[in-house]
C-alpha cells in the first residue's frame, strides 16, 4: 500500500495518480521499467515476476501482468535480474516522481551530501537531476562541461511547477551511456551520436533532437493521436455497455419466454412434466452459451479498453509533465503501439451486438402426444448490427475480387434455372427451380447429396444449424428440410404467394411480385405490405429492417425505426438477388442489366460490377458467407454458380 508520505505528496495528480503506481507493490515506482505493451512497473517487481516466469526448462514464460500479451525475451539469459535490464527505463514516469518530490519536499544538496553535508537546496540542474546549494551553483556554472546545463530556481518551481520541465538527458536504449542527441526523421526514431554513425550515417535527414522535438506538444500527431485515443474509448465503452444491456434483456425476456411456458403447462397435464422440461432445458443451455460468449466478449473488450485507457494517459502525462524530448520519444511509442493493436481490434470491434429471444408455442399442440416433443421453437441469438470502428469500406471492383470456382451443375436443365443458394457452415446448398433439385456442396465444391421435391423451388433460407427452409415458385408452400440427412420435416401452407424467402426473428419474410408478407412458422400471415411491383427476392437483418426491390430500376432499404431509402439507378435493370456483407454495404444483382450494384446503407452507389467478368451472365442470387468476404453468385438461365472473395 502507499505510505503517508505518498498519499501527501502524490495525491495532486488526481487521475493521473495511478499511472506513478506500480499495480504490482501498490507503491509510487522505484525504477519504473514499460514493456513492449508500455505497462509500467518497478525494477524489483519486474525482477520478481520474471524469476517465478522461469519453465521446467528453465526459458522464461513471461506475459503482461495487465493486458497478458506475451513479451518475448532474450532465452539466453537465465537470470532475471539480467532480463529485467533489457526492458527501458521510462523516464517519463521518472522525471515526473522526481519533479513532484522535488517540488513539495526539503530537499538537500546533493554534492554536499556526498561529503556528509546537509545544506539546503536552492536550485535544481535539469541536466544532472540533482538539487544544488547556492555555493555548488556557483561551482556548477563555473565548470565547462556544466555551464551550459540549465539550472530552475526550486522556490520558482514549487511556485509554478506546470511551467518547468525537469527531465533533460535521456539515454539511449542501444547506448545506454549515451545521451539522445539527434532524430532521424527517416526512420523516425531517436538516436545517440553512436547511434547515427553505425545505422543512420546512410539518412538524408538526421536532425538535432531539440529542433525535432520543437512544438511536438501543439503538433496534429498529437492532437490526432488524443483524439483517435478518445474516440476510442468512448466506442470501446459504448460497446461494454451494449453487451452489458444484452444481458439484461436476455434475462428479460428470458423470463418472459419461461412464462410462456409456464402458462403452456396448465392446458398439457398428460404430457406436460416432459416436454416442458426438454424446452427449458434447452432455453438453459442457449442462455448460458450466449452468456459465455458474452462474458468472453466483455473480458475482451475490457482488457482493449485497459490497453487504449492506458496509452491515452500516457500520453497526456507526457505532454502535461515531460519534457519536449520525451513528449517525442513517447508519442512515437504510443503511436507504434496504437498502430499495433488496432488491426488486432478491428475484427473484435467491427460488431455490436442485438439480442433477440423468442419463443413460439407449437400449433400442434392440441395432438401433443402424436405431435409435440417440445413446446416450440426456442431461439436465443445475438444480432449483429453495423458498429464502425474505422474500418475502411471494401469497394467492389475486379481488382480486389478473386473468382475461387465456378461450379456446374451437372442435371440437365432447359428454361430459366433460377438457381439460388446459401452457405451453412462449411457446406453451400443449392436449389435448381426447374430440376426441383437440392445439391450439397463440400468446402471443396463436390457435391455430395441431392434431394428431390414435388415442386419448383425459388429460394432458400437458413433456419438453424441443421435446418433450411425452401420456398416453391408454383404455390404457397414453404418446405422445413433437415440438411444433415437431407430429409422433409414439415411443409407449411401459407395464405400467399411465395417466391424470395428470408428467415428472422423466428418468422418467415416472404416476396412476391409486388407483395412482401410476414407469415409465422405455422403458416398464419400477420402482415403484408404493397410494392411498386419487380419484387421477387428480399434480404432483412430483423423483422422491421429488410431491403427489397421496388420497381424495374429501384430498391428500398427499410430501417428498425420505420424510416425509408431508396436507391435508384438506370443502370440496374430488374433487380433480383440482395444481400449484405459484415460491413454492412449492400449487393443488388441486377437481372438484365448483367450487374451488380454495391450501395451503402444511406443508398449511395459505391461501386457497378460487371457480372460477367464474375462468370455469370444475368445474375439472379448473391449470398455472403456470415462474417467473412466470400460470397456465391448465381445464374438465372444457366446451371452454374460462381463462388468468390474479397482480396
Amino acid at each position: 500500500m502507499a505510505s503517508k508520505y505518498e498519499e501527501n505528496y502524490f495525491g495532486g495528480f488526481g487521475e493521473f495518480k495511478d499511472l506513478l503506481t506500480c499495480s504490482l507493490c501498490l507503491n509510487i515506482f522505484k525504477v519504473p521499467r514499460h514493456l513492449p505493451c508500455l505497462h509500467n512497473f518497478c525494477e524489483n517487481c519486474l525482477s520478481q515476476v520474471l524469476s517465478s516466469a522461469f519453465n521446467d526448462c528453465g526459458e522464461p514464460n513471461f506475459k503482461c501482468p495487465i493486458c497478458w500479451r506475451p513479451v518475448f525475451v532474450d532465452k539466453r539469459i537465465h537470470n532475471s535480474e539480467s532480463l529485467v535490464r533489457q526492458f527501458p527505463l521510462n523516464h517519463v514516469l521518472m522525471n515526473t516522481i522526481e519533479r513532484q518530490s522535488n517540488t513539495v519536499a526539503v530537499n538537500f544538496c546533493n554534492s554536499c551530501e556526498v561529503n556528509g553535508d546537509k545544506t539546503e537546496a536552492l536550485s535544481w540542474c535539469t541536466s544532472c537531476e540533482e538539487a544544488l546549494c547556492k555555493t555548488c551553483e556557483r561551482c556548477h556554472r563555473a565548470f565547462k562541461i556544466s555551464s551550459a546545463h540549465c539550472i530552475l530556481s526550486i522556490h520558482d518551481m514549487k511556485v509554478d511547477e506546470t511551467k518547468f520541465n525537469i527531465g533533460g538527458m535521456i539515454y539511449c536504449s542501444e547506448h545506454i551511456d549515451k545521451i539522445l542527441e539527434v532524430y532521424c526523421i527517416d526512420h523516425s526514431k531517436p538516436c545517440c551520436c553512436l547511434c547515427a554513425t553505425l545505422s543512420h550515417w546512410k539518412c538524408s535527414r538526421v536532425i538535432s533532437i531539440k529542433d525535432a522535438a520543437k512544438c511536438i506538444k501543439s503538433s496534429n500527431t498529437v492532437k490526432e493521436i488524443f483524439d483517435d485515443l478518445k474516440e476510442k474509448i468512448r466506442k470501446v465503452n459504448k460497446l461494454i455497455k451494449n453487451r452489458e444491456d444484452c444481458m439484461d434483456i436476455f434475462d428479460k425476456e428470458n423470463d418472459v419466454a419461461v412464462k410462456q411456458v409456464n402458462e403452456t403447462k396448465e392446458f398439457l397435464i398428460n404430457h406436460i412434466h416432459r416436454i416442458s422440461d426438454v424446452t427449458l432445458e434447452r432455453l438453459t443451455a442457449s442462455k448460458k452459451d450466449i452468456f459465455v460468449s458474452l462474458t468472453d466478449e466483455v473480458s475482451d473488450l475490457s482488457r482493449y479498453r485497459a490497453f487504449l485507457d492506458n496509452l491515452h494517459r500516457l500520453s497526456i502525462v507526457c505532454v502535461e509533465h515531460g519534457s519536449d524530448q520525451q513528449c517525442l520519444i513517447e508519442i512515437e511509442k504510443i503511436k507504434s503501439k496504437y498502430l499495433e493493436v488496432k488491426t488486432e481490434m478491428q475484427s473484435v470491434m467491427s460488431q455490436s451486438r442485438k439480442p433477440s429471444v423468442t419463443m413460439e408455442i407449437n400449433d400442434f399442440i392440441k395432438n401433443f402426444i402424436q405431435n409435440c416433443k417440445t413446446f416450440g421453437n426456442v431461439s436465443l441469438d445475438l444480432l449483429s448490427t453495423n458498429a464502425s470502428f474505422g474500418l475502411p469500406t471494401r469497394k467492389f471492383h475486379m481488382g480486389n475480387i478473386e473468382i475461387l470456382r465456378i461450379v456446374h451443375i451437372n442435371d440437365d436443365g432447359f428454361g430459366s434455372r433460377q438457381i439460388s443458394g446459401i452457405f451453412m457452415d462449411d457446406t453451400i446448398i443449392i436449389t435448381d427451380s426447374v430440376n426441383k433439385m437440392i445439391l450439397k456442396y463440400d468446402e471443396q465444391y463436390i457435391l455430395r447429396t441431392r434431394m428431390k421435391l414435388p415442386k419448383e423451388i425459388s429460394d432458400i433460407a437458413r433456419i438453424d444449424l441443421n435446418t433450411v427452409a425452401v420456398a416453391s415458385s408454383l404455390c404457397n408452400d414453404i418446405f422445413i428440410i433437415n440438411i444433415a440427412n437431407m430429409s422433409l420435416i414439415e411443409t407449411v401452407k401459407t395464405l400467399s404467394p411465395v417466391f424470395g424467402l428470408v428467415y428472422v426473428d423466428s418468422h418467415f419474410l416472404t416476396a412476391y411480385n409486388d407483395t412482401l408478407t410476414w407469415t409465422t412458422l405455422s403458416g398464419h400471415q400477420i402482415k403484408q405490405q404493397n410494392t411498386k411491383g419487380d419484387t421477387w427476392y428480399v434480404s432483412a437483418s430483423k423483422t422491421n429492417s429488410y431491403i427489397y426491390a421496388d420497381g424495374t430500376n429501384s430498391v428500398s432499404i427499410v430501417e428498425d425505426r420505420g424510416r425509408t431509402t431508396s436507391y435508384n439507378s438506370k443502370t440496374l435493370t430488374n433487380p433480383r438477388g440482395i444481400d449484405s456483407d459484415f460491413e454492412g454495404n449492400i449487393y443488388i444483382c441486377g437481372f438484365n442489366s448483367s450487374n451488380i450494384h454495391q450501395i451503402s446503407t444511406t443508398g449511395e452507389l459505391i461501386s457497378d460490377v460487371s457480372s460477367i467478368n464474375l462468370g455469370i451472365e444475368r445474375p439472379w442470387v448473391i449470398r455472403f458467407k456470415p462474417q467473412s468476404g466470400i460470397f456465391l453468385l448465381t445464374s438465372y438461365d444457366k446451371g452454374k454458380f460462381a463462388i468468390c472473395q474479397f482480396k
